[in-house]
């Protein structure tokens, strides 16, 4: 049986509309962190990126798609929008702005609904229910109202106070039958929350699946019951890949030091002492010279407790100082051994924390121009190398 080719067309979802600033307000490249301050408040797609540039001018090595998107882009989204077409443009990329009235009106019944009804609350907290009942751990917790109110410089969350509907923090208010005129002629000015922007998305474009990573798959799975209550079919939840990205320097110290990548996968204070172990052709260990001791202090105590049986304690404190003795004299020894290989162990530690910053994952602290400004084929060798159907952790050399 032959099968029907189908041609795929990769999609962006902005999250334009969210406002945790801090989320996205700092980068780190080239082991360096930079910070953009600015006062502005509301969407951060909405932000004015003008003030991106002086970041850029502390950062010589930018690309100058990135300077050419912040200096001439009037909002965040714009910058975003055109630096993500000309990185996958040639891909056929369809990027997809949430923060649309002509989108807003698809998402008009949810929108009424919850303000009317507030479903989402009732659906999620039984899930929440089941799954602690299981075990698992609960990433997002409901509201009332599960909507923000969207305007210049303002997202805040509404509240119903009695008969009266409140935007938290302003003084903005409205009756029922005001807030349901506000949905029917501007669906614009209510932005979803965590646990309704899923279903968003999936009403403007339905998927087949989705993707996403340990964090987004928890609270996606406690989401089941609000899909069904707004009949939206619930995508097919795939775990997207991971990957450990080790360049030509790394993979050349690694080499020099005799360990494998696989070595690096613990503790950076495991990873130290057990290169040690392996590398230190004698290793002192003043083990025996501690049971000697224990035997030759318990014979003194036999001989010392029949003339007097009150000297026990005092044998045994000057027992347990010896032993002391000797156990402070095997650290030196082992410090004067570390100390030999420092500057191993220093380089050892120094790619730990490469790969591993803080001990957390790689994709975590490291950006993806880490990697691009220095190689700009590297997105390309990136997609060639994952397969969205392997689930197993993938380890990457760059050799070139």
């Amino acid at each position: 049986m032959k099968y029907p080719q189908y041609n795929f067309v990769p999609v962006y979802w902005m999250a334009s509309e969210d406002h945790d600033f801090e989320e996205i307000s700092s980068f780190n490249l080239f082991w360096k962190k930079y910070s953009w301050h600015t006062d502005q408040k509301g969407a951060v797609g909405r932000f004015d990126p003008k003030g991106l540039e002086e970041v850029i001018r502390q950062t010589p090595e930018m690309d100058s798609i990135f300077k050419e998107a912040y200096s001439s882009s009037n909002t965040l989204s714009d910058a975003t929008r055109y630096i993500v077409n000309e990185l996958y443009g040639h891909e056929g990329l369809l990027v997809i702005d949430g923060d649309d009235s002509a989108l807003k009106s698809l998402f008009k019944p949810v929108i009424e609904d919850e303000i009317f009804q507030q479903p989402t609350f009732t659906c999620i907290s039984e899930t929440n229910a089941g799954l602690e009942q299981l075990g698992y751990p609960i990433q997002v917790f409901p509201r009332e109202i599960n909507l923000f109110y969207l305007d210049t410089n303002l997202r805040e969350r509404i509240v119903k106070e009695g008969d009266v509907y409140k935007v938290l923090n302003t003084s903005i208010q409205f009756s029922q039958e005001e807030i349901k005129q506000l949905i029917n002629h501007s669906p614009e000015k209510f932005s979803p929350n965590v646990t309704l922007r899923p279903v968003y998305q999936e009403i403007i474009l339905p998927n087949l699946s989705y993707t996403g990573g340990p964090g987004e798959f928890a609270y996606w799975l406690q989401l089941k019951g609000v899909f069904e209550k707004f009949n939206v079919p619930f995508p097919i939840l795939l775990p997207r890949n991971f990957g450990l990205i080790l360049n030509k320097a790394i993979l050349n110290k690694i080499d020099k030091l005799n360990v494998k990548i696989n070595d690096f996968f613990v503790s950076a204070e495991e990873l130290k002492n057990t290169w040690l172990n392996q590398n230190i052709s004698e290793p002192i260990d003043l083990q025996e010279e501690i049971n000697a001791i224990e035997t030759i202090f318990e014979q003194i105590s036999q001989k010392a407790i029949t003339y007097d049986k009150s000297l026990k304690e005092f044998v045994g404190a000057m027992k347990q100082k010896t032993i002391s003795t000797a156990e402070q004299i095997q650290g030196k020894i082992q410090k004067a051994q570390n100390q030999k290989f420092s500057t191993e162990t220093n380089q050892l530690l120094d790619i730990h924390n490469k790969l591993f910053p803080n001990g957390s994952l790689q994709e975590r602290t490291d950006n993806f121009l880490n990697f691009y400004l220095n190689d700009k084929d590297f997105l390309n060798k990136i997609a060639s190398i994952f397969d969205p159907f392997d689930f197993q952790f993938n380890i990457i050399e760059l050799t070139d």
